[in-house]
């Protein structure tokens, strides 16, 4: 019986020493925005690195961190920008040379958080180019945007960006999508032209797509991108957003692929309480789901709730450390996966893993707990419930049925054939 968590080792030796190379598989890690929003500043960063990185839990009977299963980033999200410096050109968030203007009173030294994230094996990424024209309004005074730079400022600020990322040791940015500084390709050729390695999300979303050259030479000037609306912590949200992957996947070739990854948004497993967009809420099982459904389409896996929170954390560590449900995330075979099946009240995931082994998750989308049976194409030798870590006998039958599966729960399977 093969099992999938025996090949995530294998996937550590794929590292590569070139930014058009990184991001090999789906990028995992953390960041602010969803549980924080503004209410952020060095210490917050300073805990979550903490979090993120201890021993506290088991996986297989060893203690075992998140940064151990893959989860080696934590990302600032937007906030940490002081446009009411006497040094702010136009109320932007950099001078007239295009630095960047740092909170100093909530970020005292990016310098020492970059340099204690390396310190825990963790990279650091920051955030820029973002939204609002004007500082401070039901936000706090750092909150700030761009739309004070002119054209003529924006490489200059570009540059300054870059600049900064590798002084302060940033290994990693995202890249909003309303502020003016919107040339995907310039950003990625400035910042590869440094030799610094960063990983890039591009969150502009409605545009700067990747695409296939007349040549057929993919053309993707970052490593993850947005392609849904920004996620909230709702059935419909999550459900939408995963959908929103469907005609990047499906691409001939797919335009989702290694170093290349269609990403509909951070998850919202684990955010609750008052902070961030938690508007309504999910429940665990529908959590539970959420996480199995950015598995199977090969998403980026970034968590947002407070991970120093072990109540919350307690709750969601089954299967955001399931070893078996992230393989399947990060194994790429020929394609990221996509929906096969689309009823009105039940939905079916595939993903191929090997020539002979495809996952499949299998969700009831209905409002009452239903028995849904699923027809493979062939009949299966071996069939694994990935949530359970159990064997299930497929009979010599090539349909597959589950029994008593709630409303919004979903059964993870790793069928071979």
């Amino acid at each position: 019986m093969f099992f999938l968590s025996s090949i995530v080792s294998i996937l550590t030796a794929f590292q590569q020493n070139s930014l058009d190379n990184l991001a090999r598989t789906p990028p995992m890690g953390w960041r602010s925005w969803n549980y924080y929003a503004c209410e952020i500043d060095q210490q917050v960063f300073e805990k979550q690195l903490d979090a993120i990185s201890k021993r506290s839990r088991l996986v297989d009977g060893e203690a075992t961190s998140l940064a151990d299963l893959g989860y080696n980033s934590i990302g600032i999200d937007d906030c940490w920008q002081n446009c009411l410096s006497p040094n702010s050109y136009n109320h932007s968030f950099h001078d007239n040379n295009g630095n960047p203007l740092v909170d100093m009173e909530r970020f005292p030294s990016l310098t020492s958080l970059a340099a204690k994230a390396s310190s825990l094996n963790v990279m650091l990424g920051w955030y820029g180019n973002n939204c609002p024209e004007t500082t401070g309004i039901g936000r706090g005074p750092a909150y700030c945007g761009e739309k004070g730079l002119l054209p003529e400022n924006w490489d200059v600020a570009i540059r300054g960006d870059i600049k900064a990322l590798k002084e302060y040791g940033f290994q990693g940015i995202k890249l909003d999508g309303c502020g003016p500084n919107n040339d995907m390709l310039g950003y990625y050729h400035e910042l590869n032209a440094t030799g610094h390695m960063a990983i890039i999300e591009n969150c502009h979303y409605n545009t700067s797509f990747p695409y296939f050259s007349t040549s057929g030479e993919l053309i993707c000037p970052m490593h993850l991108y947005r392609i849904s609306n920004d996620i909230k912590s709702n059935w419909d949200s999550v459900m939408s957003n995963v959908h929103q992957t469907i005609p990047y996947n499906n691409a001939t070739p797919p335009l989702s692929q290694p170093h290349c990854w269609a990403y509909p948004d951070m998850l919202e497993v684990g955010v609750v309480g008052e902070n961030g967009h938690s508007e309504g809420g999910l429940t665990l099982i529908e959590q539970r789901t959420h996480f199995g459904l950015w598995c199977i389409v090969s998403s980026p896996l970034t968590l947002s709730f407070d991970l120093t929170n072990d109540t919350i954390m307690d709750s969601v560590w089954d299967f955001i450390s399931n070893k078996e449900a992230l393989a399947v995330n990060q194994i790429y075979y020929n394609h990221p996966g996509t929906l096969l099946t689309l009823t009105p009240t039940w939905e079916l995931w595939s993903k191929p893993i090997m020539a002979t082994i495809k996952a499949y998750l299998l969700v009831n989308t209905g409002n009452t707990t239903s028995d849904i049976t699923i027809t493979f194409d062939k009949t299966p030798m071996s069939i694994r419930d990935i949530w359970n870590h159990t064997v299930v006998d497929p009979k010599g039958s090539s349909t597959f049925t589950a029994t008593n599966l709630a409303s919004h729960d979903s059964r993870f399977l790793q069928v071979s054939f």
